[in-house]
């Protein structure tokens, strides 16, 4: 190693040290090796502090508003409600804290339409001890916006989003409903209408009793919760969540889950698809026309309506069991039936056991 690489690493270290000495004594007398960085400048963690501080509110009380048909409600991260009214008028109120340089919510009807938007613009970067960290709108208070409905009113279309906030809804009747909800759940009860839309990134959906021509749910990271519903077509994905359907009819059900099991109760379905990667399938009170199984890691477990003739089957797995009433077959075996029935049940379960039980 020559001379010069030495004093220049002995040079470098000293400094190191140097910086850290000085770093602790800051810090111990009250200092802070941080900055705040967003698109208005540079601050301190005082002014930071200040700024993060909620000031005023944005606020209106519960009042009556023009009536409307159609719902259009944007919010960064607060909850949406939408309830029944209890006369015949239609009323809204709303609470958002802001912060200094928060702008104030628009709100406004026009020609029936109902449109309400707030987005928190406050993206920046945090500089500390060399640490570099993102950090999009931190400790927020949730605010609320809520909208009361007249029982019966049938609305054309509805869309509600929220990044980080609750979306709920009751006896909301409205041809097309689309709800997105980043990370926030979302519950709705007694919903009807021709097209549903639900999208979750984070958060869980709960439905229950109603109708829908067409049902599309996505949801990445939470738990599903379908009750009561009837629909033409119902469409599930989920990533990472469990799926739980009771009372449900369809004439044709996709439901496809990622890591997470799926349990149903009193199902019926002309057509029903399942396809898993990692999770159990269980239903029960099961009356299915077409159903299609595919689990890569889990077990399949059918309880049918119909007596096991009622049935053509077509059962694959390859390190489990498979079992069909009395009848049961070991691992890597398959199982193929052709009973000349009008329903049939094809499984395949790759590391799992499939069992069907008849009546």
């Amino acid at each position: 190693m020559s001379k010069l690489v030495r004093r220049t690493l002995i040079t470098a270290g000293f400094c190191i040290v140097l910086g850290l000495v000085l770093l602790t004594a800051g810090r111990a007398f009250g200092g802070r090796p941080e900055f705040y960085i967003n698109s208005d400048g540079i601050y301190t963690l005082s002014d930071r502090m200040r700024m993060q501080e909620y000031t005023r509110t944005a606020e209106m009380e519960k009042q009556v508003v023009d009536s409307f048909d159609q719902i259009s409600i944007q919010v960064s991260d607060s909850n949406v409600q939408i309830l029944p009214s209890e006369d015949d008028n239609y009323y809204a109120e709303y609470q958002i804290p802001l912060r200094e340089k928060d702008q104030e919510p628009v709100f406004k009807i026009t020609d029936g339409a109902l449109t309400f938007s707030h987005q928190y613009s406050n993206y920046s970067f945090n500089y500390s001890m060399g640490i570099m960290l993102s950090d999009y709108g931190q400790e927020f208070h949730k605010g609320f916006i809520r909208l009361y409905i007249p029982k019966n009113t049938q609305l054309k279309t509805t869309t509600l989003s929220s990044s980080d906030g609750e979306i709920t809804a009751q006896n909301l009747l409205s041809d097309n409903l689309s709800i997105t909800a980043k990370y926030g759940s979302i519950v709705l009860e007694q919903a009807e209408g021709k097209s549903l839309s639900l999208k979750s990134s984070d958060g869980d959906i709960s439905y229950t009793d109603g109708h829908f021509d067409t049902v599309i749910l996505d949801n990445k990271y939470g738990d599903t919760n379908l009750s009561g519903l009837t629909a033409e077509t119902i469409n599930i994905k989920s990533s990472d969540g469990d799926i739980l359907i009771n009372d449900i009819q369809s004439g044709k059900m996709d439901i496809t889950n990622k890591y997470g099991d799926i349990t149903g109760n009193n199902i019926k379905a002309d057509t029903f698809l399942e396809k898993q990667s990692d999770g159990s399938c269980t239903i029960t009170d099961f009356d299915v026309k077409e159903g299609s199984f595919r689990n890569t890691y889990g077990t399949i477990e059918l309880f049918l309506i119909g007596k096991e003739q009622d049935y053509n089957y077509n059962l694959r797995t390859k390190y489990g069991n498979i079992i069909l009433n009395s009848l049961s077959f070991e691992e890597d075996e398959n199982y193929a039936m052709d009973n000349r029935a009008e329903n049939r049940i094809e499984a395949e379960a790759k590391d799992g056991s499939i069992r069907i039980t008849t009546k």
